[in-house]
C-alpha cells in the first residue's frame, strides 16, 4: 500500500510525491513567489503567463491533486470574481470592436479582461493547491517557521478553531429546527433563519469565552512554538531555486 496523508478536506494524497515531500514553509514561499510574479506582470504578457501556467500545472500534477474537488472550488470562487471583471470589458480606450448604443467593447477592454482572468485563475489554482494539499496545523507551523508576527499567527489560529466551532453550532441549530418542523413552512423560514442567526451569535460568544478560559488555564500565552520534527531536504532548495529562476525569466519575457 502506498503511504497516504489525510487532509482537512477529507481527501488523501500520496505522501511520497515531490510536492508532499516539501516542508510546509517551502510550499508557502513557493506559492507566494509565483503569486507575486503573476500579479506584477503587466497586462497582455501572454508568454509570461503561459510559462507561469506550465509551472502551476506541473505543481498540480506532482501533487496528484483531486481535479474534481479543485474544479468545484474554482467554480465557486471564480463566480464571485467574474461578476466584478465584466466591467473591465467596456473600457473606453482602445479600438472599438463592437458598439451598441452607448455600450462598446474595445481592444484594451478585451486585453484587460483576459489579463485579469488569467491572473485570477493562476492565483486561485496556486492558493487551492496549497490549501488542499497542506493540513491547517502544518500551514500554521510553516507560518511560524517563516517568523510570522506572533499576534497575527495567534489571530489566524484562533480564527481557524472558532470557524470549526461555528460550523458545529450551525449544524446543531439546523438539526434542531428540522426536528421541530420549523423549516417545512416557507413563510416561517425567514423568521427561523433570523432567530438562528441571533442565537448563533450568543452561543458562539459564550462558547468562545469558555474555550479561551480553558486555553488560559492550560498555559496558553498567545504564542505557538513550531515543531522540531520538520526537516528540509535537497528538493526544498531545488524547488525554491527553480521557482525563483522561472519567476525572473517570466519577468524578463514581460519586459521584452
Amino acid at each position: 500500500m502506498e503511504p497516504q496523508i489525510a487532509l482537512n478536506s477529507k481527501q488523501t494524497y500520496p505522501k511520497n510525491t515531490i510536492w508532499q515531500k516539501l516542508a510546509p514553509h517551502t510550499r508557502i514561499v513557493t506559492v507566494l513567489l509565483l503569486v507575486v510574479a503573476i500579479a506584477v506582470t503587466p497586462n497582455g504578457r501572454w508568454l509570461s503567463w503561459g510559462m507561469y501556467g506550465c509551472i502551476t500545472l506541473l505543481f498540480l500534477k506532482s501533487a496528484q491533486i483531486n481535479w474534481g474537488l479543485l474544479g468545484r472550488k474554482l467554480a465557486i470562487e471564480f463566480t464571485f470574481i467574474i461578476v466584478l471583471l465584466i466591467g473591465t470589458l467596456f473600457h473606453p480606450e482602445g479600438d472599438v470592436i463592437w458598439r451598441w448604443g452607448g455600450i462598446q467593447i474595445t481592444t484594451l477592454g478585451v486585453t484587460l479582461l483576459g489579463s485579469i482572468i488569467i491572473k485570477s485563475l493562476l492565483c486561485l489554482l496556486l492558493a487551492n493547491l496549497l490549501i488542499l494539499t497542506t493540513p491547517t496545523p502544518e500551514l500554521l507551523h510553516g507560518l511560524a517557521l517563516l517568523n510570522t508576527p506572533p499576534l497575527l499567527l495567534a489571530i489566524v489560529t484562533a480564527m481557524v478553531r472558532y470557524m470549526n466551532l461555528m460550523g458545529q453550532e450551525v449544524h446543531n441549530l439546523t438539526r434542531a429546527a428540522n426536528s421541530r418542523n420549523l423549516t417545512r413552512n416557507p413563510a416561517w423560514r425567514r423568521h427561523v433563519f433570523g432567530n438562528m442567526m441571533g442565537l448563533l451569535f450568543l452561543r458562539t460568544l459564550n462558547r468562545g469565552e469558555r474555550v479561551y478560559n480553558a486555553m488560559i488555564a492550560r498555559g496558553y500565552v498567545g504564542l505557538q512554538s513550531p515543531p522540531k520534527s520538520i526537516q528540509q531536504g535537497w528538493y526544498d532548495g531545488g524547488v525554491l531555486v527553480s521557482t525563483v529562476f522561472f519567476c525572473v525569466m517570466g519577468q524578463l519575457l514581460s519586459i521584452k
